[in-house]
């Protein structure tokens, strides 16, 4: 494993700095000359290293008809980059692993992690506690009805199986982050599968405050009976949950090592982002907040949670305000009711089971809460779920909440609405990844099912969509820089305090 210096934060400054040029620009800073401004700040000290962004901070001093030049130059860049560099790049991964490695392929020699071999040390289990265990390819695993993808149409949280290992917590991290276009894809150096078998992630580590690469061979254990994954499972022909959690079973030692865990820890590996908790210890009191603590002396997953004295609980009503502002801003949120079995549940919320939080609506004087459960399945039984009569009987707020319009009203999918009182009833934790937004989010559908022109078609697709759909601009002037400071406004709370 080793450190990759993350170069996704000069293109946030560069979003930083053309949202200030638009506020010039569009005079919504009067009364300051425009040799007098400045950009924001780069408090980040990854950021304020970089050439590039020190380079981005001077230019803000250029003329105005610099600045307006500059976000179409910027723009094309970025779509050059994203899409044509990127079509370009999967066809490097197909030449190199299909023809500069055929030889290797041919003679059954393939990429073997020598770091992280397919055995039982692997795997870090008594052998009471697993039968029989083959290691098999991902060929041998998914690829049964024809071929196998990486990623097959669109990532989503219904791509993910858990298996017979106890990281729920990893799944449902997975899963809360399918929810976002370009979120999991962000973690794969891959983009298309690889004949050599041999796959790049990049997970962050906060003790280190870098990226450390991750490199792991395509080989699953496997039941010698039945031939199934013993662990997370694919729903289909695609095998990024698999080997996404092989690679976090590298990082952290072996597989057992991810037995039980929170999911804030998972949401920071993979996004670098920073984290927070709200935990409600009971029907008087208010939210209280947490961060995460590492303790690397311990461990690469040792850590707690710790809340500061001066910071007063929120109430009902502030937290509220908070959730449905970091809903509005792309937040990765999740609830729990805490901890207990998961082979238990009320009312069909599963005990110590972690649920996406995915919309909030407001209608009729009712506050709806979307949640799904990265089980695909298993849903809420109460009011206001699939089957209830609230629905017929205000078609406005289900006209409001886009139930019958999702095709999902009926099905029995993981995703589920509840009403605010009930949500405070069941859950009294509420994870909070607030999570960095920009142009990487903005990422080349490969098509891997069309073959070698799923590449091509992509990158006219998402040429078309930058461009015309103004995911672009979009993407540039509405982006957002992660916070370690988060206020109870639900907004990010200023950085140079006095």
């Amino acid at each position: 494993m080793t450190p990759e210096r993350d170069t996704s934060r000069d293109w946030l400054n560069t979003c930083r700095i053309l949202r200030h040029f638009v506020s010039v620009t569009a005079g919504k800073v009067p009364g300051q000359p425009l040799s007098s401004l400045s950009a924001p700040k780069l408090t980040d000290p990854r950021e304020a290293a970089s050439p590039f962004c020190r380079a981005a901070r001077v230019s803000v001093a250029m003329p105005k008809g610099v600045h307006v030049a500059c976000c179409p130059c910027i723009l094309c860049v970025q779509s050059t980059r994203i899409y044509c560099c990127g079509c370009m790049h999967i066809f490097g991964q197909k030449f190199v692993s299909r023809v500069l490695c055929a030889p290797c392929i041919a003679c059954g020699r393939r990429y073997k992690d020598k770091r992280f071999p397919p055995c039982r040390e692997s795997i870090g289990m008594s052998d009471g506690e697993l039968s029989k265990i083959e290691w098999r390819s991902c060929a041998e695993v998914c690829g049964k009805g024809g071929g196998m993808n990486l990623f097959y149409d669109d990532i989503n949280p219904s791509d993910i199986r858990q298996g017979s290992l106890g990281d729920c917590w990893l799944l449902s991290a997975f899963a809360c982050l399918a929810n976002y276009p370009g979120a999991i894809q962000r973690v794969f150096h891959n983009k298309t599968i690889n004949q050599y078998g041999k796959y790049k992630f990049k997970l962050f580590s906060r003790p280190l405050e870098k990226w450390i690469v991750v490199k792991i061979d395509d080989m699953i254990p496997c039941d010698a009976g039945t031939g199934q994954p013993l662990f997370a499972r694919p729903s289909g022909d695609e095998a990024w949950v698999m080997l996404l959690e092989k690679a976090f079973a590298k990082y952290c030692g072996s597989y057992s090592a991810l037995k039980g865990g929170d999911t804030l820890w998972a949401l920071e590996a993979l996004t670098g982002d920073h984290v927070f908790k709200f935990i409600k210890e009971d029907s008087s009191s208010g939210w209280k907040k947490f961060t995460l603590v590492h303790k690397p002396e311990e461990g690469k997953r040792a850590a707690y949670l710790s809340s500061s004295t001066a910071v007063q609980p929120l109430d009902n009503e502030a937290f509220f305000a908070l959730i449905k502002e970091q809903c509005k801003k792309g937040s990765v949120l999740e609830c729990s009711m805490g901890s207990g079995n998961d082979s238990a549940d009320t009312e069909g919320i599963v005990h110590g089971h972690a649920y996406s939080l995915l919309n909030i609506v407001e209608s009729k004087g009712l506050r709806l809460l979307q949640l799904r459960n990265p089980w695909g399945s298993f849903e809420w039984k109460g009011k206001w779920s699939d089957n209830d009569s609230s629905w017929s009987q205000n078609p406005k707020v289900a006209k409001a909440c886009k139930w019958h319009a999702s095709g999902k009203g009926q099905t029995n999918d993981g995703l589920f609405w509840m009403d605010w009182q009930d949500f405070m009833s069941y859950f009294s934790y509420v994870g909070f990844c607030f999570r960095t937004t920009g142009i990487d989010d903005l990422s080349l559908d490969s098509n891997e099912e069309k073959g070698c022109c799923g590449p091509v078609g992509g990158c006219f697709t998402g040429c078309f969509k930058f461009w015309c759909c103004c995911h672009g601009v979009k993407a540039l002037c509405c982006a957002q820089a992660t916070s370690a400071d988060l206020d109870f406004s639900g907004k990010v709370a200023p950085v140079d305090k006095k």
